[in-house]
């Protein structure tokens, strides 16, 4: 321990404990050149749970912390309060219980008639309110901020993914539209008589303008509910898949459709891109099950600690899993399915992407998938 030893004790001045006894919300403490309390107020108990009779007497170091004891803080701050002549801190005070608080100290070096330090007092207020406060200010702040950074975030990921999708746009639309041209020349310098090539030419021009117009739509759909601060809701997902599969079938009297919903987590998200990401499953379970008479799909979940995750199982054509990445990429044809249109599924990632959620795929050739998302709890 550091201690700072002072000449033997003189008489503290009198004229310095007169009114300042009048103030209970502080604990006014005369100390010696030892350390040793001569005299203090009613503050004292207010503050230290100390009786004044009862503190006077003690060292004033007792309502320091231990740890502060150790390092010899007391003894420094009056070394510095007789260096300069006063030591204003801020740090805990023990309680005589052991309850500790946050404590504005001053301690004053007091002189006698010949300029001599005579001891010292210290006046000290309890301030925990007042760093409450400063400390859920300070909170309040770091979520400010915190909450800032999430948004800029989110506008620089937005900003990003609109310069993508253009770029998909103009990519996307340069080979269907040279191929119309080409087949719109082709049309015209063909034989009038030649009726087959024709209507295969003009099929041809309409397959792919379909093409470019779902491409379009697609896009024109995700960027309508891109935005740049979501504010997310509860979903009721069991009531969500329902609702999306019944809107789906209701109206397809082609098929036997066996389905099966198993009861869903709740989650946070947007009610529009969740549903337009259902939907797009649900569609995708269909489509691949054109060839059968049945189709059966299975919606369900998967427990996890860290996410809600989600599936819609199909039995229909299934894929090879060399290819399951590329189902997810907006320019990556998939070879088994031409007619894929090759930005549903680029456009669910993306929408999960927003929810900071993944997507994935299992499937074996010929015995269905199963896709699988996740929007973190």
């Amino acid at each position: 321990m550091n201690h700072y030893t002072l000449t033997p004790p003189a008489p503290i001045v009198e004229e310095h404990s007169g009114s300042m006894l009048q103030f209970p919300d502080y604990a006014i403490v005369w100390i010696d050149l030892l350390g040793k309390v001569i005299n203090c107020n009613s503050g004292v108990h207010a503050l230290f749970g100390y009786e004044p009779s009862a503190f006077v007497g003690r060292n004033f170091s007792d309502c320091y912390t231990s740890e502060d004891k150790i390092s010899g803080q007391p003894w420094h701050h009056l070394k510095v309060a007789s260096e300069e002549g006063r030591c204003e801190t801020e740090n805990w005070k023990n309680k005589s219980d052991g309850v500790v608080f946050f404590a504005n100290s001053i301690i004053t070096a007091l002189y006698d008639h010949s300029h001599l330090i005579s001891g010292f007092v210290m006046i000290t207020r309890d301030i925990s309110t007042q760093k409450k406060a400063e400390y859920d200010s300070k909170l309040r702040y770091e979520d400010l901020i915190r909450k800032l950074q999430e948004a800029n975030d989110s506008l620089a990921m937005a900003n990003e993914e609109v310069e993508n999708l253009s770029q998909a746009i103009i990519q996307k639309l340069r080979k269907p539209l040279q191929a119309i041209n080409d087949r719109a020349a082709s049309l015209k310098e063909i034989e009038s008589n030649n009726t087959v090539n024709t209507i295969k030419v003009a099929e041809s021009i309409i397959e792919k303008s379909t093409s470019i117009e779902k491409f379009v739509k697609s896009m024109v759909s995700y960027s309508k509910m891109v935005k740049y601060y979501n504010v997310y809701d509860n979903i009721d997902m069991t009531n969500m898949a329902l609702s999306c599969l019944d809107s789906r079938i209701s109206t397809d009297d082609s098929k036997v459709y066996c389905t099966k919903v198993n009861a869903l987590p709740t989650c946070k998200g947007d009610p529009e891109m969740l549903k337009h990401i259902w939907m797009q499953l649900i569609d995708n379970a269909i489509k691949y099950s054109a060839d059968r008479t049945k189709v059966d799909i299975t919606i369900g979940h998967v427990e996890s600690s860290e996410s809600n995750i989600y599936f819609v199982k199909d039995k229909g054509c299934g894929f090879c899993m060399k290819s399951e990445r590329g189902l997810f990429r907006l320019f990556t044809k998939n070879q088994q399915h031409s007619d894929r249109s090759g930005c549903d599924l680029a456009i669910v990632k993306l929408m999960l992407k927003q929810h900071h959620g993944e997507i994935w795929a299992e499937s074996v050739r010929g015995r269905g998938a199963t896709f699988y998302f996740s929007i973190p709890k």
